[in-house]
């Protein structure tokens, strides 16, 4: 009994492969070199990089910068400005109690933290929240134990933010400020100049 094998086939099938293949190379040779190439990325290649940007990712990249310049100063500049200010005046308060803390890293670079606090005072419940930034650190694990300050009673946070990080949330505070307003004016400059794929200054 003779034996098949998948695929193969007999020398007439052979002829037709090589008449295939042979048509092939015929057809590249009669195709101009210019037109084998694609004109779009002949154009990339030799394009800056602002130009991979289109104008609706130009514009994102800005509401993004402005929206982490915008958050780090309305919601961590009054807790930092206050703190630094009271700083000497802070001092244990064991009637709070610390009933959450969160802490969300971003980039694995800064952390932004939130610590809500409940007290009694003279019979009515009182819930407070601070936030501070950290760089470069875990505070995962760490204990909350409140802190209030002895000349303003309004004045509430953290033994950690307060006394271990303080020289830290300063310098990642302005970091972050930095950062995001210099994203921004990179962004908003783009936008201005047309510095952006189909802008004014791609198309000159």
């Amino acid at each position: 009994m003779a034996q098949s094998n998948f695929g193969r086939r007999g020398g007439a099938a052979n002829v037709g492969v090589a008449a295939v293949q042979s048509a092939g190379r015929a057809a590249r040779r009669s195709i101009p070199a210019d037109d084998q190439q694609a004109p779009e990325a002949a154009t990339l290649r030799g394009a800056p990089n602002w130009a991979r940007l289109t104008i609706g990712q130009t514009l994102f990249g800005l509401v993004v910068a402005f929206g982490f310049l915008s958050a780090t100063w309305f919601l961590h500049q009054p807790h930092l400005f206050r703190d630094q200010r009271l700083r000497n005046t802070f001092v244990v308060a064991p009637d709070i109690k610390a009933t959450s803390g969160d802490c969300q890293g971003m980039l694995m670079i800064v952390s932004t933290c939130s610590v809500t606090f409940n007290w009694n005072d003279r019979g009515v419940q009182r819930i407070a929240t601070t936030y501070f930034l950290v760089g470069l650190s875990d505070p995962d694990g760490t204990p909350l134990i409140p802190v209030r300050s002895r000349t303003d009673a309004g004045a509430i946070s953290v033994l950690y933010a307060i006394d271990t990080k303080m020289q830290n949330r300063v310098v990642t505070f302005w970091s972050v400020m930095v950062v995001s307003l210099a994203m921004a004016g990179v962004f908003a400059r783009r936008l201005v100049t047309g510095r952006y794929y189909g802008g004014s200054a791609h198309r000159a």
